[in-house]
């Protein structure tokens, strides 16, 4: 008789408890694993688009290089030519740039002989350590 009691009380009170227990466990489950996989695809959308985004930079900066040398030309044959001419004495008797143009030729002859081939040779050295 004891038998009997806790079979009914085990098998027909606590097996619609624990199947009610069991399945609010497993859609609190579904519901975050649907939140990691939302997350993740978030994530994922990201990385894409400041990949695409990167690929449209470099693409646009190469058009501009030929631009950046045609404006960088004057400054650097003037300085070519005042430096042949005070060097051999060739008698050009060609001025120094005036005011502000000699500041701004020292810059671009700085960006384009030193800075350029340093900020080259660091991406190469980065790129070499990060493989």
């Amino acid at each position: 008789m004891l038998g009997l009691i806790l079979n009914f009380l085990g098998g027909a009170l606590l097996k619609p408890i624990l199947s009610y227990l069991q399945q609010k466990d497993s859609s609190a489950r579904d519901v975050k694993l649907a939140e990691i996989g939302s997350d993740k695809d978030k994530a994922i959308a990201l990385v894409q688009a400041e990949v695409d985004a990167n690929k449209e930079r470099a693409a646009v900066s190469h058009d501009f290089k030929p631009l950046v040398y045609m404006t960088a030309l004057p400054y650097v044959l003037h300085s070519g030519a005042v430096m042949l001419d005070s060097t051999f004495s060739f008698g050009w008797n060609i001025p120094a740039a005036p005011g502000p143009f000699s500041n701004y030729e020292s810059q671009i002859l700085l960006s384009l002989f030193v800075l350029s081939p340093v900020g080259l040779l660091s991406k190469a050295v980065a790129t070499k350590l990060t493989r």
